[in-house]
């Protein structure tokens, strides 16, 4: 799936003025949108190479690159939360994510070694696949976790 994404720092003083101004022209995501707040809690387990590739590519501003990452949303580390393996892959401007979707707990017995045509169902076997692909030819193993708070609104 090819999408554009802009993300942007705003001091948090500016929020409500720029909040105003921008919901007459989009709403909110439909997970945000089911949210008492309108923000939901993203977490994600980026993983990384040896020489930390993904990294020097992003530094270098390379047009074409890619980051595989376990993310989950608002649960913290229960079985049954739903969790994506994904591969986000930019090609200059558009951005390509490849998702498989499946419990925590499955996810782990994944990462452990467990057969993933197993616990994942038939949609999501061929994104785990690259995934698992990428992580053991490339080395990857899990560097940093990145936990913050998103309001996500999208054009009408």
């Amino acid at each position: 799936m090819l999408r554009y994404e802009n993300k942007y720092y705003i001091p948090e003083n500016k929020v409500p003025l720029l909040r105003s101004m921008l919901l007459p022209f989009v709403k909110y995501d439909p997970f945000a949108d089911s949210m008492p707040d309108k923000k939901y809690t993203v977490r994600s387990i980026y993983f990384e190479t040896p020489k930390f590739e993904c990294y020097w590519r992003k530094l270098a501003g390379l047009a074409f690159r890619d980051k595989l990452r376990l993310r989950g949303y608002n649960n913290v580390e229960d079985e049954n939360n739903v969790v994506f393996f994904e591969i986000k892959r930019k090609k200059e401007i558009p951005l390509e994510k490849f998702r498989a979707k499946t419990k925590y707990g499955k996810a782990k017995k994944i990462f452990k070694g467990a057969d993933p045509r197993t616990l994942i169902k038939p949609d999501g076997q061929k994104n785990v696949s690259r995934f698992m692909y990428n992580l053991h030819t490339r080395k990857m193993r899990p560097v940093v976790l990145v936990v913050y708070e998103r309001e996500a609104l999208m054009a009408k």
